[in-house]
């Protein structure tokens, strides 16, 4: 059996996004948060998201500006195989579709 691990951002209060949706918070660069992020993305695995979610990061990682903010998380996003899980029935261009 797999192993799920979750690296996941809330705040202290159990939030991840305000009332208004904005996540704009949990994106601050700082080096602590840079160098966890790689070394997070350098591990092996598949990538499981939310629909919401996946939309997100496929409208930010395949970016310019994702590669040149940190180019080794860009990399691993744009090449980890991903599922995303959701509750319509077609699959989001790249998935592989679990049933």
């Amino acid at each position: 059996m797999r192993k799920l691990s979750v690296f996941n951002a809330i705040s202290i209060d159990g939030y991840f996004a305000d009332p208004g949706g904005d996540i704009s918070w949990a994106h601050k660069q700082d080096p602590e948060w840079s160098s966890r992020a790689a070394e997070n993305a350098s591990g092996g695995g598949v990538l499981m998201f939310g629909r919401i979610t996946y939309d997100l990061m496929t409208s930010y990682w395949p970016t310019p500006m994702a590669a040149k903010n940190n180019p080794v998380v860009a990399r691993r996003m744009n090449e980890m195989p991903k599922i995303v899980v959701q509750t319509a029935s077609t699959s989001p261009p790249g998935t592989t579709p679990r049933r």
